[in-house]
């Protein structure tokens, strides 16, 4: 008896949700056998009936879906994520249905007349250099940026723009209130996770504007490998399990996209940025504030931007800027879509991005990452004892000595050890060997070791700050070979002479005799 009353409170129960579901959505409360039998074949997975009660569910808000995702599946006979997957998959049609609403900078009416490329970039360097303390030619990087975001079309690279400030206060948030203002499809968000960003790229097609990125970006490995993804068009692709089969495939992840932080970049990301260096202002220097409503205010510019963009892609596709000398490859990669821009704007604006891409592409250029300062590290010492080869340790003491660098705190506060050296230089295939100084082994390194590292990695430059430190006169230092000789990673190997032939008054923990003082 108690299980025949069960039974019914529970019929009663999803005539009651059913009921819910349709007057939510608008449809018919009929309920009776014709009700009952429509649930039943649900039940036994007729496919049509189920697919319009996911439409139907997709359709309505959130909070609703919510309160009745559970019955609804256990209704349709089907697992509570599948029925989630599948509701999901029929509101990316209908985004707007059931999702809560994204501010988006949505594609503006083109400007009526011809727009001007020069005058256009113009006034957007203008917008930032009247309302940011900045330092030229920050404001003509950012304007070219702008541009390029409505010209995505005609590029192969899309260049992360990032606002880099050393201390709050520095108007970072201005920058990229600025930035979502101009940009084309802009979407403004202090956090992003990695699912987010390529579901959110393939949807939207925006362009992101990502504050705060100081907070989210270090340790983030999987969000960074997807921000990576995204500089360059042929490879903007991340492949993710989907759907209720979970079956793989690609999600895309091309799209302009401008971050803002506190700090300096992780590498990978600095290759692919144009770095604008933000800074404080002056207590004297004037800025004027922004105006109230700043989408209003640009309306206007981003107008022009479009009718600009839209005139100009078929001719940025056919244009190959020429690469001024000094960018490395990928600094030359991307700057390439804003010297098209600039070149076929016309006027000042070639050398003006020209300009720009020389000042900004040695901003922050440590951020290389470790392996490259240790090699520039090396080198100089190489370079400064006029040796041909040293030991591990002898390196090893020496970089702990080195202030302004990384390695006298490289192990959690502890010198970098000449084990930890070792396994950095592996990635460039230079191992420790066994060499000799003055008949006795040791572990260490020889110069013809480092040749095709220093050649391929570091540039051709005049003798550094910790080359002069460890130089007692100019006799001692070893001369530059000539640009374009790199047979000894970029300089001449001496003679062996008196100063060589002291290692045999060296020691396996410190330095040559009578050098101590130098470090």
């Amino acid at each position: 008896m108690s299980s025949r009353i069960e039974k019914s409170r529970t019929k009663v129960h999803r005539e009651q949700v059913h009921r819910k579901v349709t007057e939510a959505i608008g449809g018919s409360t009929k309920v009776g056998p014709d009700a009952e039998e429509n649930g039943n074949r649900e039940h036994a997975g007729e496919p049509l009936e189920a697919r319009r009660r996911v439409a139907q569910l997709a359709q309505l808000p959130q909070l609703k879906y919510d309160q009745l995702r559970k019955v609804e599946a256990k209704r349709l006979g089907i697992q509570l994520r599948t029925l989630d997957a599948e509701v999901a998959l029929q509101r990316k049609g209908n985004p707007e249905r059931g999702a809560a609403p994204i501010s988006i900078s949505e594609n503006v009416e083109p400007w009526v007349e011809t727009v001007d490329g020069a005058e256009l970039l113009e006034q957007l360097s203008a917008v930032y250099r009247s309302h940011l303390a900045l330092a030229e030619p920050a404001p003509d990087a950012a304007a070219l940026w702008i541009l390029h975001t409505y010209a995505l079309e005609a590029a192969h690279c899309s260049p992360l723009l990032t606002w880099q400030s050393p201390t709050p206060r520095c108007g970072k948030t201005t920058a990229l209130s600025i930035t979502a203002a101009l940009a084309a499809r802009a979407v403004f968000a202090s956090n992003i996770s990695a699912a987010a960003l390529y579901r959110f790229i393939e949807r939207e097609t925006p362009t992101l504007v990502l504050d705060e990125g100081d907070t989210y970006l270090p340790g983030n490995e999987q969000l960074r490998g997807v921000l990576n993804a995204g500089h360059t068009r042929d490879a903007a692709y991340v492949i993710r399990c989907d759907g209720p089969q979970f079956d793989p495939r690609p999600f895309s992840t091309w799209g302009a996209k401008s971050i803002a932080l506190i700090g300096k970049l992780p590498p990978t990301l600095h290759d692919r940025s144009i770095v604008i260096p933000m800074r404080r202002k002056l207590a004297g220097e004037r800025i004027t504030p922004l105006p109230s409503s700043l989408k209003e205010a640009f309306e206007g510019l981003r107008r022009m931007s479009r009718r600009w963009a839209n005139d100009s892609v078929a001719q940025l596709k056919l244009i190959r800027p020429a690469v001024p000398p000094g960018l490395h490859d990928r600094a030359a990669d991307n700057w390439k879509p804003l010297f098209a821009i600039a070149e076929l704007a016309g006027g000042d604006w070639p050398r003006r991005a020209r300009v720009a891409a020389a000042a900004l592409s040695a901003v922050g250029q440590d951020g290389d990452g470790a392996r490259e300062l240790l090699l520039a590290d090396i080198r100089d010492l190489f370079f400064s004892r006029q040796r041909d080869r040293l030991r591990s340790q002898e390196i090893a003491t020496a970089l702990a000595r080195l202030e302004g660098r990384p390695w006298p705190d490289w192990n959690t506060g502890k010198p970098i050890s000449a084990t930890q050296i070792a396994r950095l230089l592996s990635e460039f295939v230079i191992v420790p060997k066994t060499i000799r100084i003055g008949g006795d082994p040791a572990k260490g390194y020889e110069l013809s070791q480092f040749e095709d590292a220093f050649a391929r990695y570091l540039p051709v430059e005049e003798v550094t700050q910790l080359q002069r430190q460890e130089s007692e006169a100019p006799g001692d230092f070893m001369q530059p070979a000539a640009l374009g000789d790199v047979s000894n990673g970029g300089f001449q190997i001496p003679a062996q002479n008196e100063v060589c032939n002291r290692v045999t008054d060296e020691s396996e923990g410190g330095a040559l005799e009578g050098e101590e003082e130098r470090f």
